[in-house]
């Protein structure tokens, strides 16, 4: 990161995302030695790896097995697209993987106790975690459909309604879109009391921007090129692509043997939530910028 441009001359305000300067003046840790940059951010993701095991247990509860959040974390802690993230952010990302995952259990938390202040922290979470970067969104969506596929998995005899589905997904929605309007009012007045470098973060949407059928042609052909020719010369993407159609398998299998269709939905909206920013973005945004795809492959392989 130009630590310089983006810190020195808060940048990172006029980006939108006004948190790591925040954690820069409290701990200094973006000035420091890129060695020990990366060496922290790589303890800090293992203990965000922890987090998201946690959260599987206190899900899954004992359908899952120690031996499947050993595989899920070596998976997502060496998936090789990872390394992109800490080549621009050692930081960042490995501080949001946690967040996301303490957020998500509070989320479930919430919902199950049935009281509205309980959403409190998950909203300050996720309004954090927007400020630090705006690409963990799917990461939330992933994950409460990683928490309502556990739900059905766990559940020998007694169904999964889509009514509870739904709610749950239109509860953390609703979470998302508080926390979103929160950041951008922040982000608003830091923009008005602190002087800032105005620059932009390339995280525009395009469908404002040009016209619909313009956008949506550049959308598909991007998909094209960067998810299904690259995966001949980027073995990332090769992985990647692979457990999409080794999820769409299981949960075919799943749906077969319980009896079940539901789980069919749920894994469409996984998919579509690992894709979501491409999708309201109207582009085809950077590798770097998917942090959904590491938890992803770690859920589903």
């Amino acid at each position: 990161t130009a630590y310089d441009v983006y810190l020195e001359s808060r940048a990172v305000i006029g980006q939108g995302r006004p948190a790591p300067l925040l954690i820069n003046l409290i701990f200094g840790s973006y000035g420091i030695n890129p060695f020990w940059s990366n060496a922290f951010g790589v303890l800090i993701l293992y203990f965000s790896v922890i987090l998201w095991s946690v959260l599987f247990m206190r899900v899954g509860k004992e359908k899952i097995s120690k031996g499947a959040l050993i595989i899920f974390a070596l998976i997502m802690v060496s998936y090789p697209m990872i390394n992109e993230h800490f080549i621009f952010v050692p930081f960042t990302f490995a501080i949001c993987y946690g967040l996301t995952a303490i957020s998500l259990m509070a989320i479930y938390e919430a919902y199950k106790a049935k009281k509205i202040v309980l959403y409190l922290l998950p909203i300050f979470l996720i309004t954090f975690i927007i400020s630090m970067n705006e690409s963990f969104v799917p990461v939330v969506l992933c994950g409460i459909f990683f928490i309502l596929i556990l739900e059905y998995i766990k559940k020998e005899n007694e169904k999964t309604t889509l009514k509870h589905c739904l709610k749950l997904l239109l509860v953390t929605i609703l979470v998302i879109v508080i926390a979103l309007g929160l950041e951008a009012l922040i982000t608003s007045i830091l923009r008005k009391v602190i002087t800032h470098t105005p620059l932009g973060a390339g995280n525009t949407v395009s469908w404002f921007k040009y016209p619909i059928l313009y956008s949506l042609k550049t959308l598909v052909l991007g998909f094209v090129y960067r998810y299904i020719l690259a995966a001949y010369w980027y073995s990332p993407i090769a992985v990647f692509l692979a457990s999409g159609f080794l999820g769409v398998v299981i949960a075919i299998f799943l749906a077969i043997k319980k009896k079940q269709p539901i789980i069919l939905l749920l894994m469409f909206g996984l998919l579509i939530s690992v894709i979501s920013l491409h999708l309201i973005s109207g582009h085809i945004v950077p590798y770097r910028a998917n942090p959904s795809f590491a938890v992803f492959l770690g859920f589903v392989l």
